[in-house]
C-alpha cells in the first residue's frame, strides 16, 4: 500500500458513514468540476494540510480517454518527496520537449503530451495543486481558473476540517477494520498454539498494552504459556493467577458465560498491576485458553478500547474453536486427507491424459503407415537380404508401437481384459537371477548390492506377466540409479489380508515433496542427459490396470521406498485360449474411411492385393454420401475424424442397415467405451498399427 493510499485511507476510511459520505462525494466532485473547466483528458487534485510536508491526493477525474491509468506513477512523482514546491513550474508544459531525465512517466505511459501545473499558495506554502493533462494542445480560460482555485481551496479546507472532527470515530473504525482483518488468517497454515500467538501479537498493535496467555487441560489445570508486549511477570504472580484461572475454568464448565466478556481480576490477586482483565478466548471441552490484559494504570482503556477487546474475544473464540476442529479433523481423517491428495494427483494426471493420448494417436498413425508400407513391400520383394532389412524395419516400428500402446494404457487407466494367473513369487526369483537386465550392470559399476528377499512360497495374482516384469524392472532400475555408491537396494515381497506387496528400497538422497507429487507423471524426469521420463509413468499405468496401488516415500535419513500392492487371487483356475474361426470369403466391396492419407492408402492397397473392391473416403460425411449411393459388404472406419467421428458414422450406417458389419481401426483402442461401440453396430475394433494378417483375419471373421 502506497503512502498516499494510507493517507487517503486515514481521511476516508469512514466513507460508509452517513455523516461523511456527502463530504467525500463533495471532494470527488471538485476534480470533476476542474476537469470540466480545463476540458482536460485527465485531472488530479492535491491538498496540503498545514504542518504536513506531503501533498495528499484528494481527487482524480478521467474523461474516459485513459483506459486504466496507473495512479501510483503520478503519486510517486508528486506525493513521495517532502518538498515539491521548488519543482512545480506554474503554467503549461509541452512534455514532448522535456529532457530525458525529467520525463513524466505517467504522461509517457498514457500518451499525454501537455501538462498544466496550477499551484495555489497560502502563507507562502503550497496549499492546492491542480494537474491537468491533454493529448492535444489545450484550449482553456486561465482567468476563470484562477478565480475558481481559491474557492476550491476553501471548499477542501472546510471539508477536511469536517473529516478531522470525526477523527475519533474514524480512528475507531480504522482499528476495527484492522481487528477484523486479523480474522482473514488461513487457520490451516497454523497450529492452535501458533494461531493464538499470532492473534495476540497483532492485537497489541491495535490496543496497546501487556497481554498474558494461559491455557488449561481437561482437568482444568492451568498453565502460563506466553507473554506479549510485556516483560515476563514475576513467578509468584503467575502461580497465583494460574490458581485463580483454574477455578474460573471449573466455573465455566458449570455456567454459561457469554463470549466476549472480560472479567476484572485485580481485586482477587495481590499485585502491582492496577488493571487485570481476563477473557476466555476459547472454551473447548478439551482445553481452554485465557487472555489476560494487565496494566499499571487505573482504567487505562477508553470505551472504544473495551469494545474492541470484547469484539476480539468474541471473534477469536470462533476462530480458535474452528482451529481445534480442524486439528481434530486432520487426526481423525488422516486417511481421507491422503485420498484427497491422491485425487489431486488424479486430476493432474487427467490433464496429462489429453496430451499423452493425442501424442500416442499421432504416433500410431505414423507407425501404422510405416508398418503397412513395409508389409506391402515384403509382398513384392524376393531378395533375402532386402527382406531381412524390411523385417528389421518392421520390428523397430512394432517396438515403437508397443511403447505407444503403453502410453495409451497409462492415459486410459482401463483394466486388462485378457489376463492370466501366475505366481508373483516365482517371477521375483527369476527376475533377481537374470543378469541381462541393465540394472545388474549399473549396480556393479556403482558397487550397489541388490538383495532380493522372497520368504513367502507362492503369491498368485491375475494379470499380465510381462507387464508386471516390466514394472518391476523399471522400479529396480530407478532404485539402482538413485542409490548411493557402495549402498544397498532391497527388493522384497510381503503379504497382508488382501494384497501382496512388492517393496523396492534404495539408500539414495531424499526426493522433495514437489517431485514426489510428479514422479509418476509422463515425461517427468530428473535425468540431465538421457531419459524420456516414461519409466515410472508406465509402472503407474500397469499397476493401476491390475487394480493395484503404487506409492512412494522418501526421506534423507531412510532413503526412498516404492511399494506396489496387487490383489491376491482367491482361487487358481485353468484358463484355456479361445480359437479363432476362419472362413473362406468371397470378393467383397468395402468402404474405407480414415482422415489420415497414409493409413487410408495403405489400407486400400492391402485390401486391393486380396482382390477386394474398395471405396476410400477421408471423412464421415463423404462416407455417408457413398453409402447412400452404393451397396457395401463391409465398412472399415477410423475413430477420431474431424466433423463426424467414427462412432457417429457407424451409428448412422447401423441405423439404416443393421445387418452390415462395421469394423473400427483406431489408435485410441484402450480408451474406447465398449458398450458405446456395440450400440453403434461396431463388431470389432483393431488397434493401430495393424498387420496385413490382422486385416485378413478380421474380414474372415466378419463376412
Amino acid at each position: 500500500m502506497s503512502e498516499s493510499t494510507r493517507l487517503i485511507k486515514r481521511y476516508y476510511h469512514s466513507i460508509k458513514s452517513v455523516n461523511l459520505r456527502s463530504l467525500v462525494d463533495q471532494v470527488d466532485s471538485i476534480s470533476v468540476l476542474l476537469g470540466d473547466l480545463f476540458d482536460a483528458d485527465f485531472i488530479a487534485v492535491y491538498f496540503k494540510k498545514q504542518g504536513n510536508d506531503n501533498l495528499i491526493p484528494v481527487g482524480y477525474h478521467n474523461n474516459g480517454n485513459l483506459p486504466s491509468p496507473d495512479i501510483q506513477k503520478i503519486e510517486k512523482e508528486y506525493c513521495t518527496e517532502k518538498d515539491r514546491t521548488a519543482h512545480i513550474v506554474p503554467g503549461l508544459l509541452c512534455l514532448s520537449e522535456a529532457q530525458e531525465n525529467s520525463k513524466d512517466l505517467f504522461a509517457d505511459e498514457n500518451n499525454l503530451n501537455y501538462l498544466y501545473q496550477f499551484p495555489f499558495y497560502k502563507n507562502n506554502d503550497i496549499a492546492v495543486l491542480v494537474l491537468a493533462y491533454w493529448h492535444e494542445y489545450p484550449d482553456y480560460d486561465e482567468k476563470k481558473i484562477k478565480k475558481v482555485i481559491p474557492t476550491v481551496y476553501n471548499l477542501l479546507q472546510n471539508t477536511l476540517n469536517s473529516i478531522d472532527e470525526h477523527k475519533k470515530a474514524n480512528d475507531y473504525t480504522i482499528r476495527l477494520s484492522d481487528l477484523i482483518a486479523l480474522f482473514e488468517i488461513d487457520i490451516s497454515e497454523f497450529r492452535y498454539v501458533e494461531l493464538v500467538d499470532k492473534l495476540v501479537h497483532s492485537l497489541k498493535n491495535i490496543i496497546p498494552g501487556g497481554y498474558l496467555i494461559f491455557s488449561t487441560d481437561r482437568t482444568n489445570n492451568c498453565e502460563f504459556t506466553n507473554h506479549v508486549n510485556i516483560d515476563k511477570p514475576h513467578e509468584q504472580f503467575v502461580k497465583k493467577l494460574e490458581i485463580e484461572l483454574g477455578s474460573f475454568s471449573k466455573e465455566l464448565d458449570e455456567i454459561s458465560i457469554q463470549n466476549g466478556i472480560w472479567v476484572e481480576f485485580a481485586g482477587q490477586i495481590e499485585t502491582n498491576y492496577n488493571t487485570i482483565l481476563v477473557s476466555p478466548i476459547c472454551k473447548d471441552s478439551k482445553r481452554k485458553t485465557f487472555l489476560v490484559y494487565v496494566s499499571d494504570q487505573i482504567n487505562p482503556l477508553k470505551d472504544n478500547d473495551k469494545q474492541l477487546l470484547s469484539l476480539f474475544s468474541l471473534l477469536s473464540s470462533l476462530i480458535l474453536k474452528a482451529s481445534l476442529l480442524l486439528e481434530t479433523e486432520k487426526k481423525v481423517n488422516k486417511l481421507l486427507k491422503k485420498t484427497s491428495s491422491q485425487m489431486a494427483d488424479i486430476e493432474t494426471l487427467a490433464a496429462l491424459t489429453d496430451l499423452t493420448s493425442g501424442v500416442a494417436h499421432e504416433f500410431n498413425n505414423m507407425i501404422g503407415g510405416i508398418v503397412g508400407r513395409v508389409q506391402l513391400l515384403k509382398l513384392k520383394v524376393e531378395e533375402d537380404d532386402v527382406l531381412q532389412k524390411l523385417d528389421k524395419i518392421e520390428m523397430i516400428a512394432q517396438d515403437g508401437a508397443e511403447t505407444v500402446r503403453r502410453i495409451q494404457e497409462f492415459s486410459s487407466g482401463a483394466k486388462y481384459t485378457k489376463t492370466k494367473q501366475f505366481d508373483l513369487a516365482s517371477l521375483l526369483r527369476a527376475f533377481a537371477d537374470n543378469q541381462e537386465y541393465k540394472w545388474y550392470s549399473d549396480a556393479q559399476v556403482k558397487n550397489v548390492n541388490v538383495i532380493t528377499n522372497v520368504e513367502i512360497p507362492t503369491a498368485f495374482i491375475t494379470g499380465i506377466y510381462d507387464d508386471i516384469l516390466l514394472a518391476l524392472n523399471n522400479i529396480v532400475e530407478n532404485g539402482v540409479e538413485h542409490a548411493k555408491e557402495n549402498s544397498t537396494v532391497l527388493i522384497e515381497i510381503t503379504e497382508n489380508t488382501n494384497c501382496f506387496v512388492i517393496s523396492v528400497h534404495n539408500e539414495g538422497s531424499e526426493i522433495n515433496q514437489t517431485e514426489l507429487k510428479r514422479i509418476f507423471y509422463p515425461f517427468f524426469t530428473k535425468k540431465e542427459t538421457y531419459g524420456a521420463g516414461m519409466g515410472l509413468s508406465i509402472v503407474h499405468g500397469i499397476v493401476t490396470r491390475h487394480g493395484g496401488k503404487i506409492s512412494v516415500t522418501s526421506s534423507d535419513a531412510d532413503g526412498t521406498t516404492f511399494k506396489i500392492e496387487l490383489l491376491k487371487l482367491d482361487a487358481v483356475e485353468d484358463v484355456s485360449d479361445v480359437s479363432r474361426r476362419i472362413k473362406t470369403v468371397r470378393q467383397l466391396k468395402i468402404l474405407v474411411v480414415d482422415d489420415d492419407d497414409q493409413i487410408r492408402e495403405v489400407l486400400t492397397d492391402m485390401l486391393s492385393i486380396d482382390g477386394y473392391d474398395t471405396v476410400a473416403c477421408e471423412d464421415g460425411y463423404k462416407a455417408l454420401e457413398a453409402f447412400n449411393v452404393e451397396e457395401f459388404d463391409l465398412v472399415i472406419t477410423d475413430l477420431g475424424m474431424p466433423g463426424m467421428s467414427g462412432l457417429e458414422l457407424a451409428g448412422e450406417i447401423h441405423a439404416k442397415n443393421p445387418e452390415l458389419p462395421i469394423a473400427m481401426i483406431t489408435g485410441w483402442g484402450t480408451q474406447l467405451n465398449h458398450d458405446e461401440v456395440a450400440l453403434n453396430g461396431i463388431k470389432t475394433v483393431l488397434s493401430k498399427p495393424f498387420h496385413l494378417k490382422d486385416i485378413k483375419a478380421m474380414i474372415s471373421e466378419l463376412v
